[in-house]
């Protein structure tokens, strides 16, 4: 017989409290997702002329972190930003950098940022470790999916485009994810950016389906190649010496010759 009274009152009251807790978690993100509130303040959908990707904010200054494939010859890139007030604010990207060879680019909009992506270091990251990513699949809107590593350090030149050092990862995705951060689920840290979808099988057998996902040691050299002051984890800014003056460009045109003195006389 289960007995009624102060203990029941009790446990009521412990459960009212927990829900009551769980809802103190930013913007009903999951208490096992760190820093997800940030990491999905700090994503956005890129739009361009063909479709959409996603991307990642690197800089309290306004860097974005994308995939060249979804910027590529475009003439017209831009970025919607919800910032309060009825309907949202369309800024105009500029293409700062572009690597080809490992798909990423770097775009630059007039705006501030509270909290951008903090990137992992890769003695953090293990196969097994537990993920999650944040982009815009189709015209669902923002969506987070979750997943985990399952091998680092692939290359392969077997396929239609070669790969260098990728993550592999488990993790869904859709078109409208290329550009998106993965984060691991530990920390929040950037562990990498989704890259692609590799799909290999056998006649007569379903497909074995991956993500490819660019690492974050790839991502941080491609940012200091292009001086962006990126955040560390323990709050520090990457910092660059100064560059130096550019050198004064030479005359051009032709210099007409200074006339002959007159012969002197004697």
């Amino acid at each position: 017989m289960t007995k009624t009274g102060p203990t029941l009152y009790l446990s009521v009251l412990c459960c009212l409290l927990l829900s009551l807790s769980g809802c103190a978690t930013v913007s009903g993100a999951r208490h096992d997702l760190v820093r997800y509130g940030e990491n999905s303040d700090a994503t956005y959908r890129i739009d361009v002329t063909s479709g959409h990707g996603s991307g990642v904010v690197v800089s309290a200054e306004g860097h974005i972190l994308t995939c060249y494939h979804v910027v590529e010859d475009e003439a017209s890139v831009s970025i919607s930003i919800y910032e309060g007030g009825p309907g949202v604010h369309v800024y105009t990207a500029t293409v700062l950098a572009t690597d080809r060879v490992h798909d990423m680019a770097l775009l630059k909009i007039d705006r501030r940022f509270r909290a951008p992506a903090v990137i992992a270091d890769m003695d953090e990251l293990h196969p097994g470790d537990s993920l999650y990513n944040v982009g815009y699949p189709y015209d669902f809107g923002e969506m987070t999916g979750r997943g985990y590593i399952m091998r680092l350090h692939y290359s392969t030149t077997e396929l239609s485009t070669p790969l260098s050092d990728m993550i592999l990862a488990d993790l869904p995705d859709g078109p409208g994810t290329s550009g998106s951060g993965v984060y691991l689920s530990s920390n929040g840290h950037l562990a990498g950016q989704m890259r692609m979808m590799i799909a290999v099988g056998r006649r007569g057998m379903p497909p074995m389906v991956v993500r490819a996902l660019t690492p974050a040691n790839m991502l941080r050299r491609f940012l200091v190649a292009n001086r962006v002051p990126f955040p560390h984890a323990d709050g520090t800014v990457e910092e660059y010496a100064p560059l130096p003056p550019a050198p004064h460009p030479a005359p051009t045109g032709s210099a007409r010759a200074a006339p002959s003195p007159p012969p002197a006389s004697h």
